[in-house]
C-alpha cells in the first residue's frame, strides 16, 4: 500500500538526521485497533525505527493538524518547525536537501518555504475565499444589462441557475438585485415572495435582514421604474 512504500525513505531521513534534530513520527489516522497497529509495527522491525502514534478517527490530530492543512490524501507528510505546521508533502519528495535546510534555518529555510503551498489557518482561508466571492459578485452587479429591468432580471435568474451550490448569502445578494428588478417592473407579488424565499436561505445574515426591510418599500410601489 501506498504509506507502506514511503516508510523506507521516512526510517532513511530519521536515522541519518536524528541526532541532528529531526524527529520522524508515523500518525495512523484511522484509529485503528492497537493490538493490529503493534502487530504491523512488529512486522517491520528495524525497518520502521521511528516512534508512531495512533490518532482517533475525527479526534484531536484531525480537527487541530489536517483540517488545517485542508489535507485529506494519504500518505502525507506534516512538515513542523518549533511547533508550527510549515508545509504538507507527500513522502516521496521529502528529499534530504530539504530536511536539510530546514535544519539550518535562516536563509536556507527560507528558500525552501517558497517552494511550497503554504498552510494557511482556517480563518484566514475563510477570509480569503470571502474577499473571492465578494470580488466575484461585485464584477457581476457591474456586467448586469443598465436601463432594462427585464433584462436585468434575466441576467440575475441566469446567474442564479449557473451556480446553484453557492454560499447562501451569495444567493441572497443576486436575489436582491432581483427583487429590485421585480419591483421596479411592478411585480409586487412576486417581488414579495422571492423576498420570503431570500430570507430564508439564511435568516440571521445581515444580508436576510437586509431584504427583509425592502418589503414596505415594494408594497409601496417605491421601487417603480421611472
Amino acid at each position: 500500500m501506498p504509506c507502506k512504500l514511503a516508510i523506507p525513505r521516512l526510517n532513511k531521513l530519521h536515522t541519518d538526521y536524528h541526532a541532528k534534530g529531526l524527529r520522524v513520527v508515523g500518525v495512523n489516522v484511522f484509529g485503528e485497533d492497537r493490538a493490529k497497529a503493534e502487530d504491523f509495527l512488529k512486522a517491520q522491525c528495524s525497518a520502521m525505527s521511528y516512534p508512531v502514534a495512533i490518532a482517533a478517527k475525527g479526534g484531536t490530530f484531525d480537527s487541530q493538524w489536517l483540517k488545517p492543512a485542508n489535507l485529506s490524501s494519504l500518505p502525507n507528510t506534516l512538515v513542523v518547525k518549533d511547533g508550527r505546521l510549515l508545509f504538507f508533502i507527500h513522502p516521496a519528495k521529502l528529499t534530504r536537501e530539504i530536511v536539510e535546510a530546514l535544519l539550518a534555518g535562516d536563509d536556507q529555510e527560507t528558500a525552501v518555504l517558497a517552494k511550497f503551498q503554504p498552510v494557511v489557518d482556517p480563518e484566514q482561508r475563510a477570509a480569503e475565499e470571502k474577499a473571492a466571492r465578494e470580488k466575484r459578485l461585485g464584477l457581476l452587479v457591474r456586467d448586469a444589462p443598465a436601463g432594462d429591468p427585464a433584462a436585468t432580471l434575466a441576467y440575475y435568474d441566469k446567474a442564479l441557475a449557473a451556480n446553484p451550490t453557492q454560499p447562501a448569502e451569495d444567493k441572497q445578494k443576486i436575489l436582491m438585485f432581483k427583487i429590485i428588478c421585480l419591483g421596479r417592473m411592478n411585480k409586487t407579488a412576486e417581488a414579495l415572495k422571492t423576498i420570503d424565499e431570500a430570507t430564508a436561505l439564511a435568516p440571521d445574515s445581515e444580508t436576510g435582514r437586509n431584504i427583509e426591510r425592502m418589503k414596505p418599500m415594494i408594497s409601496a410601489g417605491r421601487l417603480k421604474a421611472r
